[in-house]
């Protein structure tokens, strides 16, 4: 509270001037007991725009013994779509495969082996399946060409336009909004349903796909047709679902019998 004291044997002040003062006294009383100034700047809300992620393509690879196959890694984020990206490949199974630099894979002896892509801060795995070499392949160190993989992608434009379109495969629990790269079951014969949503180059959905489920150790956990998953035993393995020569993103399943509930980890 602002006081004023007018001290008497000075001089008198005008009514006008009296009230001038009084008026202004008020308006600074006012302005000191505004809990919200108009000046004060409003936070942001803006939220940053949620990400698809980081895919790689092709998703789904099944590579003979003794021959290469490229792969590359893009950026969905929301529909925009980031090509040609500065990225560090991995074999998680370099006794399998190998992967260079550039993105270029080596099939070395049969099995399962993940690949990861590491590029802006985000990473991703796909799983590549390496096969015997064919008997009618000739010598088992001629790599493959990237007209063989022309030639897939044509068979399955022909089959299906929908498949034609069909880029990435997004594999999430249902009533999930978030892709997870963990799932943890509580206990044995536990079941959750899993849904799959394959998108085109833009990141659009596309309707009227049939996707395969697989899970890399089924005596682990197992999943049906229609993506329902089962707790079989303790430990970990992969999920994934393909349409075509295309293959959803990889959630790890871990069962642990005996734990108090489940738990789910999330990307950014």
């Amino acid at each position: 509270m602002l006081t004023v004291h007018l001290l008497g044997g000075v001089g008198r002040l005008s009514s006008k001037i009296f009230s001038t003062l009084i008026l202004s006294l008020l308006v600074v009383t006012a302005c000191s007991n505004n809990d919200n100034p108009i000046i004060t700047p409003s936070p942001t809300t803006d939220a940053p725009a949620s990400a698809t992620g980081l895919v790689i393509e092709p998703g789904n690879l099944t590579v003979e013994v003794g021959k290469t196959v490229k792969v590359s890694a893009l950026l969905n984020q929301n529909g925009d779509i980031k090509r040609d990206l500065p990225t560090q490949w991995s074999s998680l199974s370099p006794e399998i495969l190998t992967i260079d630099n550039n993105g270029m894979i080596t099939a070395l002896k049969p099995g399962n082996a993940q690949i990861k892509a590491e590029s802006l801060g985000r990473e991703s795995l796909a799983l590549v399946t390496v096969s015997p070499a064919s008997v009618t392949s000739g010598a088992a160190t001629t790599p493959a060409t990237d007209t063989s993989a022309t030639t897939i992608l044509g068979d399955t434009a022909a089959a299906s336009p929908e498949l034609a379109k069909l880029r990435t495969i997004i594999i999430r629990p249902e009533n999930e909004a978030t892709q997870p790269t963990l799932f943890k079951f509580s206990r044995l014969q536990e079941q959750r349903q899993f849904v799959a949503a394959g998108k085109d180059s833009e990141g659009q959905d596309i309707s009227n796909l049939t996707f395969s489920w697989s899970s890399s150790d089924e005596s682990i956990a197992k999943v049906n047709s229609t993506g329902v998953v089962e707790a079989v035993a303790t430990g970990t393995t992969n999920l994934i679902a393909s349409a075509g020569n295309v293959t959803s993103n990889i959630i790890q399943i871990q069962v642990q019998e005996g734990t108090i509930r489940a738990h789910i980890k999330f990307t950014e």
